[in-house]
């Protein structure tokens, strides 16, 4: 690229060149125009000295002087031009010897009887001033004759000159074009096998660690391409030696991948499909080799997968998930795990979706949850008769009790309204777990519930001698059910203070982090050990060391985690024998169509 830039530069400047020496062959056509003004400007002189000549032979004296003054004007002024125009020392010379020939015939006019005025006195100077006027006009005719010869040899030499120039710059063309043609040979001769090594290094990137880079010449490149070469030999070996292992120990994997049961896919961070087992073939009814690097919902439409992938792979969540597939006009089950494929540099580059269907268990558990509200409908019927039975004989209305029989009545009472909280719970959690949409979301004020909840229980606490307070600060409206978390914010104040004492403190309080809405209740009771704090959620877990809690159900935790789970939220212990217990829920924040929080 360099030599073409300099060989347009050097065409260029001969170009110039050539267009410059015209320039001064038209100025030398100038300058011999303007010599032949300096002719025209002698023979003018001439003509006013010839003038002066017949004004001396004038009768009239008076009109013989105007005559010749006129013309010395008009001499002085033609000489003035010439004299600007001298070129050369025989010029100038000439040209002083005109000026004083010049003056001396002025002066010999000018010695001419201008009193007596007569015939005699003018013939007397006649002879001299006419000998003097030839004298000026032979150096005219001399100073023309010089201009000419002046003309001709200068033109001759430009001319010469300017061809010459010509010549030399004509003769550059094919030195120019012979040095391009040698500069492209040898700027190909040089780039030659650094274009043969681009080529062996963009092979051996592809993958092709045989391919070897040829040798022109033994200089740098040269030893480049035999050091590159030394490189990629040993590169292909190690291969060579390595890959028959991974080769094997790879299709050991593909094998166990294709033979499991459930659905597996494995996609990059792109969400294209890069392996499918036949399970998930048969399942989803595609073909691995037609869906390879086509887009997950180009082939498996399913947003709820799809969401759980997205979550992954930008580490919002990994945990297992049910997730709904209808296909074949069935509905199917699976618990979904994706679990990231770390790289070297332990970014995620891909993930692993397995798909366990629990679809039976699905229908055994709906089985289960149908018994359950079948069981607890039958059961609430007779036990509040019994409960209503209980009371009538509780306050007398059907005769008088004694000590003992009132005794063993109240233990009745407290047993039968045990039972009716777990028959009421059991229903709770069937209705909640079966259905799903009996939650009324929309926006509430937490700042409402949690007033509502303090004022249920001010007289509780008084009566029990346990301190309550809340935090109020100003919040973002969540998504909720009021009414499923005013019974949620209730259950856990409940728990609170059937595990506080005389003179702990029951807190509630409510925070905003990672835009979501934190809400907590605070106590400084028994607490628990630490090992149940997550147990806690599950369906009737008994905690043995504490008389209270092994006394309890353990269903109201269960539905609370429930009723969070439905909100999209997360709820959470933290407790410690003879200190207290935290139990915090989050809600997500209720938004406009903009995305900002109201």
């Amino acid at each position: 690229m360099f030599y073409i830039v300099l060989t347009i530069i050097i065409t260029l400047v001969s170009a110039v060149s050539i267009y410059n020496i015209f320039e001064v062959r038209r100025s030398i056509d100038n300058v011999e125009l303007d010599s032949y003004k300096i002719v025209d400007s002698s023979n003018n002189m001439d003509e006013c000295i010839d003038n002066q000549l017949k004004a001396i032979f004038q009768n009239d004296y008076q009109n013989s002087v105007n005559l010749f003054y006129d013309n010395n004007q008009k001499f002085y002024m033609y000489f003035n031009t010439e004299s600007a125009r001298v070129t050369n020392l025989n010029e100038k010379i000439l040209m002083d010897k005109i000026n004083t020939n010049y003056l001396k015939f002025v002066k010999l006019y000018s010695q001419i009887d201008t009193k007596t005025n007569t015939v005699d006195s003018i013939k007397t100077h006649n002879l001299s001033i006419i000998l003097s006027a030839n004298d000026v006009k032979k150096d005219l005719r001399d100073i023309v004759e010089i201009r000419k010869k002046t003309i001709i040899k200068d033109k001759i030499k430009v001319k010469q000159v300017s061809f010459f120039c010509i010549c030399v710059n004509l003769l550059s063309i094919p030195i120019i074009i012979i040095g391009f043609i040698i500069s492209i040979f040898y700027i190909n001769r040089a780039l030659k096998p650094i274009r043969a090594l681009i080529r062996t290094i963009q092979s051996v990137k592809n993958g092709d660690l045989s391919t070897q880079a040829p040798v022109f010449y033994n200089d740098e490149i040269g030893t480049l391409a035999t050091e590159f070469n030394e490189m990629t030999r040993k590169l292909f070996e190690y291969e060579k030696s390595s890959k028959g292992s991974l080769m094997a120990e790879k299709n050991r994997s593909l094998t166990i991948v294709k033979s499991i049961p459930d659905p597996i896919i494995v996609l990059d961070v792109n969400f294209r499909i890069m392996l499918l087992n036949k399970s998930c073939e048969n399942f989803f009814n595609i073909k691995e080799n037609e869906v390879v690097n086509t887009h997950f919902l180009d082939s498996i439409r399913n947003f709820d997968l799809y969401d759980h992938v997205f979550s992954v792979i930008n580490n919002l969540q990994n945990e297992e998930k049910t997730i709904k597939v209808s296909t074949k006009g069935k509905t199917y089950f699976f618990n979904t795990r994706v679990n990231p494929i770390k790289d070297s540099s332990l970014g995620i580059d891909g993930v692993v979706i397995l798909m366990k269907n629990v679809t039976e268990l699905k229908q055994l558990e709906k089985i289960k949850i149908d018994f359950i509200d079948t069981v607890s409908h039958e059961f609430k019927t007779p036990l509040t008769s019994i409960m209503i039975g209980i009371e009538l004989i509780h306050d007398k209305h059907i005769g008088k009790l004694n000590e003992k029989q009132v005794t063993v009545l109240d233990t009745i009472k407290e047993d039968g309204e045990k039972l009716s909280d777990l028959v009421t719970n059991l229903l709770r959690l069937s209705r909640i777990q079966s259905d799903r949409t009996i939650f009324n979301i929309k926006p509430c004020n937490i700042k409402n519930i949690i007033e509502n909840c303090c004022k249920s229980y001010e007289a509780q606490a008084k009566s029990l001698g346990i301190k309550m307070n809340y935090e109020q600060k100003k919040l973002p409206l969540v998504l909720g059910d009021k009414e499923k978390l005013e019974w949620l914010l209730n259950n856990l104040v409940s728990n609170s203070f059937k595990h506080s004492n005389l003179g702990d403190v029951i807190s509630i309080g409510s925070y905003l982090k990672n835009n979501m809405v934190h809400l907590f209740v605070k106590d400084t009771g028994e607490g628990m050990p630490t090992e149940y704090k997550d147990k806690v959620f599950e369906k009737f877990v008994q905690i043995k060391s504490n008389d209270y809690w092994s006394g309890s159900v353990g269903l109201g935790l269960s539905i609370a985690k429930e009723i969070v789970d439905a909100h999209k939220g997360t709820i959470w212990c933290e407790s410690e024998l003879d200190v207290g217990s935290i139990f915090t829920f989050t809600l997500p924040i209720s938004r406009n169509k903009k995305g900002r929080a109201l």
